[in-house]
């Protein structure tokens, strides 16, 4: 079996709680775990945090957007 699922659902986890208790501070955890705990490249760790920092601001303004 191998481990690298689990690890990456564990770091989705702790990026996705900190981002969600930060704000956009959690891509500065993202980037080093995608690197050395899931073992994606510096530029694809890069992209997938800037994907999900723009999803959670394109959500929060639609939220805002709502209210």
């Amino acid at each position: 079996m191998s481990w690298i699922p689990l690890f990456a659902l564990g770091s989705g986890v702790l990026i996705g709680l900190s981002l969600g208790a930060m704000g956009g501070g959690g891509s500065l955890i993202a980037i080093p775990l995608l690197v050395y705990v899931v073992g994606t490249t510096v530029q694809e760790a890069a992209a997938l945090s800037l994907f999900v920092v723009a999803f959670s601001a394109l959500l929060g303004i639609y939220q805002h957007y709502r209210a």
